[in-house]
């Protein structure tokens, strides 16, 4: 009697599924280099992102003919608003980076997927934990962007 071929192989079906659950038992759980470099395309992602909405923000000021203190006292009245979807952007912009980097992790390890998802995460967490301990442990020597006095800023308080 043959074997009754319900997956679309020479395989019967039982031995496939053998096969997978002795492989995920092998290879399974959380990869951390896989992880890792979910992680990065999640920052990769993420810097993409922000520029994009970077350039949509633009692009809406730009369409706004006002002069820059018109356009101040717009942001001084409106900070609240703007702070708010500023936040969604953020927010958006990093669900959508980190589920990138979820995802690549997962087709990466193959199995296992939510973890791998959640190990981007963790990676995510780890090195901001040691970003800051280097930038409390180095103090405000090595603060670049506040030793810059060119760059370009937006009084948004009434003291300025």
């Amino acid at each position: 009697m043959a074997y009754e071929n319900d997956a679309g192989s020479s395989t019967p079906q039982g031995r496939r599924n053998d096969v997978v659950a002795a492989e995920k038992e092998r290879f399974g759980g959380i990869k951390w280099g896989s992880a890792f470099f979910g992680w990065l395309t999640a920052i990769g992602m993420t810097v993409l992102l922000s520029a994009l909405a970077t350039a949509i923000g633009v692009g809406v000021g730009a369409a706004n003919p006002s002069e820059t203190q018109q356009a101040a006292e717009q942001a001084r009245q409106n900070a609240e608003t703007l702070g708010m979807v500023s936040g969604i952007v953020l927010a958006v912009v990093l669900f959508l980076a980190y589920y990138c980097g979820g995802y690549v992790a997962g087709r990466m390890a193959r199995f296992d997927g939510v973890k791998q998802g959640l190990a981007v995460w963790l990676w995510g967490i780890i090195i901001a934990i040691i970003v800051a301990i280097l930038a409390a442990v180095a103090g405000s020597q090595f603060n670049i962007l506040g030793n810059l006095n060119g760059a370009p800023q937006i009084p948004v308080t009434e003291a300025s």
